[in-house]
């Protein structure tokens, strides 16, 4: 149901949105959550119970979560152990603790930053503003109220606050910094070569029982794999977008609602010239001062330059020294007769003598630039897009909520629903587990198209929510199960396989014999060019800086100890092309913290205080666990 949140929104937020329908949070008043509507607890920590069904949709979540990190690779079976459901009531637990001693710490988030957070998140915005319609609707689909996702996420961002704490708090010495920047900028010089396994290649011979033991011992690899074909239909907001018809008054009403949007203010840029002059002085201060403006005016009047006469007479320290520039003026900045005077001059004038509370102005405007405003058949495309979208959301929602009804309540096919609500059902060509072109390249359509249940009862799959915020029903039409290939059909695949794999054997096993050379007292360099190797002379190389280098090689040559002496120190890799590499390193050069960019430093900064952070973080979630009054009931997991 909420990939089609996973795939809309990023961000940590976006993750949140994810994580906090399924997994459980112990914060500020929400132990509820844990206990839950069942009579049944899996855990109880410090008082507090865990009930079962918080503790389902956590161990769903984490299932959800290894199948999409491991993909084809997943192994349900590894995960449906006591051990793994242990380690869920486990993090249930840490959940509640360290809300707990979050809240003991007196860590809180207000309002105003829980709101901008929000408000900031691109999750719910359009066109870079925030939309409150967005934000109700994505939580709407994912079966969440406003004040429980808002409750969570506050309860999130506390947690957070607490954990990055420990990090901040972590102590870095100079030394510490100096020693972790040395290791990072540290230098490597080795020589190496490389052995091919295509050199041995043309060698080796593959016997017939060779390829009928591989096929007989790996036959999973030889395995045409299951395969189903189904018809779907699909909800989707941009074909009921593009089914959506408005009217001209509508467009014209969204324009004159929003001009805001299709306007930019008028510019105003002023210079002043300031004779101070504060209220609190004496009448005769006070005509000094106006005396003073009008002879600074007398002289603009006569044609000497404002800049000019702002640098000798205003008394602005903040503009005089650049000719009294002011910048664009922006309503409510400025004190109102100040603001009333600029607006009432046009380009080039210069105002009569402005009183403020900080004395006489002269003020002139030096550019102007009057509002400019789209008009209407310029944006009318894009309000027509715009409105459109918005009443196809609204159907969305409303045309959801039946599609869901429908497919369900006449699960035997799909032609009612379609026919209701306007939609058309397709089917897709057949496709594997590792999904398939069109809709079955979307991982839940997948899952639910190999769905045992809904295969065997021949039923309608539930409404899926997909990634592009459409919603998509299945129904499988034909399954092919995993059927072993013929042997002729793959004897020339095992055969280069096993020619491959060979070759790379006698790589391994050359490269063997040459360590065991070099460490006899030969030289890297000779042994190269007797036996015909590619030798690679001795160069300098960094960890971050290794173009060309074998990322294999790198760490093998990084891992080795250090030369001893005018002694090399030699080591082998495999490399990710299949090659063999020897390598002699020859010596290594340390980085130097002094002469490290400021970049570098920052980085090794951040990388302490993030393991060090981590670790004090660890530490004290584990002494949080030792003195918590925890019960874990194996029984109920």
């Amino acid at each position: 149901m909420l990939q089609s949140i996973r795939e809309k929104v990023e961000g940590w937020i976006a993750t949140l949105i994810l994580g906090l329908i399924t997994v459980p949070f112990a914060l500020w008043g929400i132990n509820s959550y844990f206990e839950g509507d069942s009579k049944i607890n899996v855990a109880e920590v410090d008082g507090v119970k865990i009930g079962v069904d918080a503790y389902r949709g956590s161990l769903d979540q984490q299932r959800r979560s290894a199948q999409q990190m491991l993909g084809k690779n997943f192994n349900p079976g590894l995960l449906d152990t006591p051990e793994f459901k242990t380690h869920v009531a486990e993090l249930l637990v840490q959940e509640i603790l360290v809300g707990k001693a979050a809240r003991d710490e007196g860590y809180q988030v207000g309002d105003s930053q829980l709101v901008q957070m929000i408000r900031q998140d691109p999750s719910f915005q359009r066109d870079g503003q925030f939309s409150s319609e967005m934000y109700q609707a994505l939580l709407r689909r994912s079966g969440m109220a406003p004040r429980a996702f808002e409750a969570r996420l506050r309860d999130d961002l506390v947690k957070r606050q607490f954990a990055s704490g420990f990090g901040e708090s972590a102590l870095i010495t100079n030394a510490d910094l100096a020693a972790i920047v040395g290791l990072l900028e540290q230098k490597r010089v080795f020589g190496y070569v490389t052995l091919s396994p295509d050199k041995f290649t043309a060698k080796i011979e593959i016997t017939p029982a060779a390829v009928e033991a591989q096929y007989a011992g790996h036959s999973d690899q030889y395995t045409r794999p299951e395969r189903v074909r189904v018809e779907y239909l699909v909800l989707s907001p941009a074909e009921l977008a593009r089914k959506v018809k408005v009217g001209e008054d509508d467009l014209r009403k969204a324009y004159g609602e929003e001009i805001g949007r299709f306007s930019t203010p008028e510019q105003r840029r002023a210079s002043h010239i300031l004779v101070a002059a504060p209220a609190t002085a004496d009448a005769a201060a006070q005509q000094q001062a106006l005396a003073k403006i009008e002879d600074i005016r007398k002289q603009l009047m006569a044609g000497a330059e404002f800049a000019q006469l702002a640098k000798q007479h205003s008394e602005d320290v903040g503009s005089a020294a650049a000719g009294g520039d002011l910048g664009l003026i922006e309503r409510g900045l400025f004190p109102p007769e100040f603001e009333q005077a600029v607006l009432a001059l046009k380009a080039g004038e210069v105002s009569k003598p402005v009183r403020s509370k900080d004395g006489y102005h002269l003020v002139k405007i030096t550019s102007l630039k009057p509002e400019q405003r789209k008009p209407f058949q310029e944006v009318r495309a894009a309000l027509d897009k715009e409105l459109r979208k918005r009443q196809a959301d609204e159907q969305l929602f409303e045309m959801s909520e039946r599609l869901r009804t429908l497919v369900y309540e006449q699960a035997d096919s799909l032609k009612p629903a379609a026919e209701a609500l306007g939609l058309r059902v397709e089917q897709t060509d057949w496709f594997t587990r590792a999904g398939g072109s069109g809709l079955a390249a979307d991982r839940k359509i997948v899952d639910a198209a190999f769905d045992p249940e809904l295969r065997a009862q021949g039923r309608n799959s539930n409404a899926i929510d997909l990634s592009d915020n459409s919603l998509a029903a299945i129904r499988v039409l034909g399954h092919e199960p995993a059927t072993l290939k013929p042997l002729a059909e793959v004897r020339a695949g095992i055969e280069q396989t096993l020619r491959q794999q060979a070759a790379r054997d006698q790589a391994a096993k050359a490269g063997e014999a040459l360590l065991a050379a070099l460490n006899a007292g030969g030289d890297l360099e000779a042994l190269a060019k007797q036996q015909g190797l590619s030798y690679h002379p001795p160069q300098a190389y960094a960890r971050s800086q290794a173009k060309g280098i074998d990322p294999n090689l790198l760490e093998a040559v990084f891992k080795a100890a250090r030369p001893q002496g005018d002694m090399p120190a030699y080591g082998t890799a495999s490399q990710l092309n299949g090659a063999y590499a020897v390598f002699a390193l020859k010596r290594v050069e340390p980085g130097k913290p002094e002469q490290a960019d400021p970049s570098a430093k920052q980085q090794a900064r951040q990388l302490l205080s993030e393991r060090r952070g981590a670790g004090l973080y660890g530490d004290y979630r584990g002494s949080l666990r030792k003195q918590a009054a925890v019960k874990i009931n194996p029984d109920k997991l």
